[in-house]
């Protein structure tokens, strides 16, 4: 009997160790800085509570410390929320001269210009976007600024040419 057991235990042991996994790092990147998920958390959390502004700065200093570009575009986005949009161009503005060819970017430009009702400035930075991405979202974006300006046959165009990226049933 004791010796079916210690065969019983071998065996699972064995075969637990035979299909057993290596734990993989979920981590996305690794941490620049000894305090940055501290950081992350409270600006998230500060933009949960709705203080923007916080919220933004620390994701400014997040950038600052990590050159990532996701900071910088979670800062604008807080100036975004608050409306101010001369903070949230002039952020983008002088990030896009270091990454010129992120369309993420580009859209929150071509947002910022729809904001302030720049709608030829909209348009040059969405068209950028969709030259560099293709997205069926940023036709669409693009469709809506022709629609503003009255220009129904350029907005059918991006409209149809959304479409053909993606077809949609709800359209």
């Amino acid at each position: 009997m004791p010796r079916n057991i210690v065969i019983f235990i071998l065996f699972f042991f064995f075969t637990g160790c035979a299909i057993k996994e290596s734990i993989k790092d979920s981590r996305c990147c690794p941490k620049l800085f000894e305090d940055e998920d501290r950081y992350i958390m409270s600006a998230l959390y500060f933009r949960q509570i709705g203080a923007y502004k916080d919220s933004a700065k620390l994701f400014h200093t997040l950038y600052d410390k990590t050159k990532r570009v996701e900071y910088k575009l979670e800062e604008i986005k807080n100036y975004m929320i608050i409306k101010e949009y001369e903070k949230a161009k002039n952020n983008a503005l002088r990030v896009l001269k270091k990454y010129p060819n992120n369309e993420k970017i580009l859209r929150l430009l071509a947002m910022i210009y729809l904001h302030a009702k720049d709608l030829k400035s909209a348009k040059e930075y969405i068209l950028k976007a969709i030259k560099i991405s293709k997205d069926p979202q940023d036709y669409e974006f693009l469709a809506s600024i022709y629609i503003m300006e009255k220009k129904y046959n350029e907005a059918l165009k991006y409209l149809q040419s959304s479409y053909a990226i993606k077809p949609n049933d709800k359209t």
